[in-house]
């Protein structure tokens, strides 16, 4: 009968509701917010490396380009940007 009695006061302890690490306790949750925010410096100086990677290879090639007198873009005039013979607006008297 006591061993009954027992068993039914002790139920399933229900979670507390609301923050993400409840169960942790305050040192555990600076730990894992001193991690994470160390995981996301990492991330960003490694994104910032790739770009200027990046940056500089296409300067290589533009640079490359530039060198071998090649033309990147198409210079020669078309017939929308052609000088027309008008007539000026005022004629002098």
């Amino acid at each position: 009968m006591a061993t009954a009695a027992a068993a039914a006061h002790d139920g399933p302890q229900q979670r507390e509701k609301g923050f993400l690490f409840s169960r942790f306790s305050t040192v555990e949750r600076m730990i894992a917010l001193g991690i994470a925010g160390l995981a996301l410096y990492g991330i960003a100086l490694m994104s910032d490396g790739f770009y200027i990677k990046g940056k500089a290879a296409v300067a290589q090639i533009l640079l490359q380009h530039a060198f071998a007198g090649r033309e990147l873009v198409d210079t020669t005039p078309t017939a929308s940007i052609q000088r027309q013979n008008t007539k000026p607006l005022s004629a002098p008297q």
